[in-house]
C-alpha cells in the first residue's frame, strides 16, 4: 500500500528535479528502506539508465503488483478493525485506512482496465 505513496512521492519530489538516471537511482537506494535498499543495491555497478529501470522494475514487481497492495490493505484493516463504538479516535483511524484502501482498489482497477486495453 504504502508502495504507490512512495512512488507517487519519488516521481514528483526527485524525478523531476534530477536530470540523470543515476542520481535518481542513488536518491532511490537512500530513500528506500534497509531491507528494501538490498533488493536493489546491485543494481548501481550497471549503467546508470538500465541499473535505475531495473531497479523499479525489481520494486515494483516486490511491492508495487495489485494483488500485494491488495493483501496489505486487508492485512492493514484487520489490524485496526476490532474498534469499539464508544472511540472516537479508533474509528477516525479505521475510517481513514478504508477511505485509503478504497482509493487504491479504484486505481488498481483502473489500471487493470489500462493493462487490458492494451
Amino acid at each position: 500500500m504504502n508502495f504507490r505513496t512512495f512512488e507517487w512521492q519519488f516521481e514528483a519530489y526527485i524525478v523531476k528535479k534530477t536530470q540523470s538516471d543515476e542520481m535518481r537511482l542513488l536518491f532511490l537506494l537512500q530513500h528506500c528502506e534497509p531491507r528494501v535498499r538490498q533488493r536493489i543495491e546491485n543494481f548501481t555497478s550497471k549503467d546508470p539508465s538500465n541499473g535505475y529501470r531495473l531497479a523499479w522494475n525489481t520494486l515494483f514487481h516486490e511491492y508495487g503488483q495489485p494483488h500485494v497492495i491488495a493483501q496489505c490493505c486487508e492485512q492493514q484493516l484487520k489490524e485496526v478493525a476490532d474498534v469499539r463504538a464508544n472511540d472516537p479516535g479508533g474509528l477516525l483511524k479505521l475510517s481513514v485506512l478504508m477511505d485509503k484502501c478504497r482509493t487504491l482498489c479504484r486505481i488498481l482497477g483502473m489500471l487493470r482496465i489500462l493493462i487490458l486495453w492494451k
